[in-house]
This record gives C-alpha cells, structure tokens and sequence, in this order.
C-alpha cells in the first residue's frame, strides 16, 4: 500500500500526483507547503529551509526573494536595509557597501557623479 508523505520543508507540493519541488534561490517553504515565499525584504535566504533569513548587514540591502544581499552603491546613503536610497547632497561622497555619505575634507572636493 502507499501512502501520502507531507511535502518537506524547502519543497512546494502544487499538485499531489507529482512530485516535490524545491524553492529557488531567494525562496523558502514550510513543510506542507503548496507555494514557496520569497525572502522577506532586507534580509537574505541562502537556502529553502530558512524561512526567517538573515538580515543584511549595513551598507548592504535586499528588496526580497534574494540570496544575497546587494551592495549600497557608490555615490548613495542607503536609508534601510529594503533598498531605500537617495544620492549624496554635494560636498559628500560615499564608497560601494557604506550606509552613508561622508563629508569631503577641507581642501577636497567631491566631483558629482
């Protein structure tokens, strides 16, 4: 005789005549799942049995279903770990994976880019 198993954890179970599928990337799925979910916003999922994530770390953000997080780019002040950002005013400047702008020096200057 068979038997029906419950779909594991990491795997979505769409249909009951197939079998199961594992998440992508970027996704998680409870055991019993028919769908996987994206990871939250502004943290990562390195694989489809951490449904919480890790947050990303300063400087960095994610605006969800990833596996890693992204840089904040150059030139701009992340404002949350979602991907919120807004450019450096002038006289500011900020390098790729920092949070936040920083004032040039006197007897510098910071070119707009």
């Amino acid at each position: 005789m068979i038997n029906c198993t419950v779909c594991p954890e990491g795997y979505r179970c769409p249909d009951a005549t197939i079998s199961p599928i594992a998440c992508p990337a970027g996704y998680t799925a409870e055991t019993g799942s028919s769908t996987c979910d994206a990871c939250p916003a502004g943290r990562y999922c390195t694989n489809a049995f951490d449904s919480a994530g890790v947050e990303c770390e300063d400087g960095y953000f994610s605006v969800g279903a990833a596996d890693v997080c992204t840089p904040c780019p150059a030139g701009f002040e992340c404002t949350s770990k979602e991907g919120d950002m807004s450019a450096c005013a002038s006289g500011w400047y900020s390098t790729e994976g920092v949070a936040s702008c920083t004032r040039c020096d006197v007897g510098f200057f910071c070119a707009q880019t």
